[in-house]
């Protein structure tokens, strides 16, 4: 969640830069938060499928990444003879922005449904009944 938003706030304040060498600077920040949300994925998609499932969601996952790449770069360099290129990257940010928050909403169920599969696969480790279990503790 935290890369995706803070995608979303470096395209939104690369859209306002003018000025060449100050974007190829913000690049840096928006290219690592881009690099940590495609990490966080993989890791999030490969630890919750099973062995004998892991090769499919893995070829889907890059199937989408890969498929869907060029479709929205074909809309968005539609787009962008109407708005222009920094109202496009704003957008891009505020779909980013708004696109984490909607996975913080949903983060709790993803937990609740992630936790036995951690626990099963020895990823975390499960709390004896009657100890105190702190949010320290369990993870």
């Amino acid at each position: 969640m935290l890369s995706g938003a803070l995608l979303g706030i470096g395209l939104s304040v690369m859209s306002f830069v003018t000025i060449p060498w100050v974007a190829a600077v913000l690049c840096l920040p928006v290219g690592f938060t881009i690099i940590a949300a495609v990490a966080s994925i993989n890791t999030l998609l490969q630890t919750l499928s099973g062995e004998d499932k892991r090769g499919r969601v893995m070829g889907y996952m890059a199937m989408s990444f890969t498929g869907m790449a060029p479709v929205g770069s074909m809309v968005l360099g539609a787009l962008e003879k109407w708005i222009g290129l920094q109202k496009i990257i704003l957008l891009s940010g505020i779909c980013c922005f708004v696109a984490a928050l909607v996975f913080e909403y949903y983060r709790p169920l993803v937990r609740r449904h992630a936790r036995p599969i951690y626990i099963e696969k020895g990823i975390i480790k499960e709390i004896a009944i009657g100890i105190d279990s702190t949010e320290e503790q369990q993870f």
